[in-house]
């Protein structure tokens, strides 16, 4: 056994008693073997090998403590072991390994070499179409090909590999012996007995619609997803698309500075996920209506950031549809629509404690609480403000100058005089202040 002290066992007793282990393992069974250099047994609990000779074999363990046998092929890659009994009776493995639990006088049969005789191997298919879902079939490495004949038989102890096309072919289903099996391309296994595979499949078939669209400019269809910029080509009115039945999925965008009204989907209205983009599995003979628009930002807001740099991990300013404004230290204009709401910016930076965000000089709350996200609408003519650094400072330097006791600059490096300022930014004393008088 291991033992892993600390600190914390500083002082403590530790009391190891131990005992001969040929006069504990008082609890014996019987252990035969055809082959002995193709099989390793453990007992499972104690991590202990059990060395075993060709023939007959007794084997010891102790009671209530080691309960268990594990029997395996001895070298990894051979075929598994052809066969395991415990008192007359089949042991099922699992992955490969034989777990047989330990009793009193109890017999176990082990045989690891396969018997001379070969066994048939039948495949059964739902109709002639379905047999090119097999693409390959192997025996022992070596491509066979009569696999489809009647009296097909493979000697025990054969690695059977089935290879299956399912980039043309669809696998509905696929039993060994009655068991439903999952493929994923390849199905291997060893020849033990009779096999019967049973094997429903067809070929994908090509999907036919229509997509219509008023406007083809002012979207983007892609076959599957768009990061896969597998673009389908559009044109004003009917387009025909034909895609296979695996990868049916299109995805429709719209275009920077444009928008979609609607899409049906034979006379159904569907709905943008999350990110904007449409996703319709196409079926056989469907019709597709795409309506769209342009964009027309006509309202304008400002916005004022103090110092951007201070976000240094990140700073976003998004519409609702995920698109992007750029933004820069100072003052921003964003022409923005009616569709365009609700917009959200979000800064990340190394401390945005003191971050203060003001609609026409009303404060703005978090999207959620010491957050850095703020989710907002904008009117026409509103004023925001990004204020990184926090609110006081320019309190504390509008006061300055109002008591003549600043320095003011504006930011083409010209010295302001007076004690009135108007709406903008300036460098008082050092630092960046936004003035506004709303």
């Amino acid at each position: 056994c291991n033992i892993y002290v600390s600190d914390a066992d500083n002082n403590k007793l530790f009391t190891v008693k131990s005992a001969d282990l040929a006069k504990a393992r008082t609890g014996s069974c019987t252990v035969n073997v055809d082959n002995a250099s193709k099989v390793r047994v453990s007992r499972n609990e104690s991590r202990t090998a059990v060395e075993l000779q060709n023939g007959e074999n007794t084997v010891k363990w102790i009671p209530n403590t080691e309960k268990t046998l594990v029997i395996t092929n001895a070298n990894y890659g051979d075929a598994p072991i052809y066969k395991v009994t415990l008192d007359g009776n089949d042991v099922t493995p699992s992955g490969g390994q034989y777990f047989v639990t330990l009793t009193a006088g109890c017999v176990v049969d082990i045989k690891a070499d396969y018997p001379n005789v070969s066994y048939p191997v039948k495949f059964n298919f739902t109709d002639e179409k379905a047999k090119g879902v097999i693409s390959k079939v192997m025996a022992d490495g070596e491509e066979v090909k009569n696999y489809n004949d009647a009296d097909f038989k493979l000697k025990a102890g054969t690695k059977l590999s089935l290879t299956f096309d399912q980039r043309n072919y669809a696998l509905d289903a696929f039993k060994v012996n009655g068991t439903a099996t999952t493929i994923y391309g390849t199905y291997e296994c060893y020849v033990k007995d009779n096999l019967v595979f049973d094997i429903q499949a067809h070929k994908y078939a090509t999907v036919k619609a229509v997509l219509t669209v008023d406007n083809a400019a002012n979207i983007t269809a892609y076959e599957g997803q768009s990061y896969n910029n597998k673009v389908i080509t559009l044109q004003n009115g009917s387009n025909n698309i034909e895609l296979g039945e695996k990868n049916n999925v299109i995805q429709i965008k719209p275009n920077s500075g444009c928008k979609i009204e609607s899409i049906k989907v034979n006379g159904t209205p569907v709905t943008a996920n999350y990110e904007g983009a449409y996703e319709i599995r196409l079926t056989d003979g469907m019709t597709i209506e795409v309506t769209t628009s342009a964009i027309v930002r006509d309202q304008k807001a400002i916005v004022v950031i103090d110092d951007i740099s201070l976000a240094n991990y990140g700073f976003n300013f998004y519409r609702s549809d995920r698109s992007t404004v750029k933004m820069q230290t100072g003052e921003n204009t964003v022409m923005f629509s009616a569709d365009d709401h609700h917009f959200m910016l979000a800064a990340y930076g190394n401390d945005m404690s003191k971050m203060v965000i003001k609609l026409n000089g009303t404060n703005l709350d978090p999207s959620y609480p010491g957050g850095t996200s703020f989710e907002f609408d904008l009117k026409n003519g509103d004023r925001l403000e990004v204020l990184l650094k926090g609110d006081t400072a320019g309190i504390d330097a509008i006061e300055a100058v109002k008591q003549g006791k600043a320095v003011v600059y504006r930011l083409d490096g010209k010295r302001i005089e007076g004690t009135q300022l108007p709406n903008g930014v300036y460098i008082i004393n050092g630092k960046k202040v936004i003035v506004n008088k709303r």
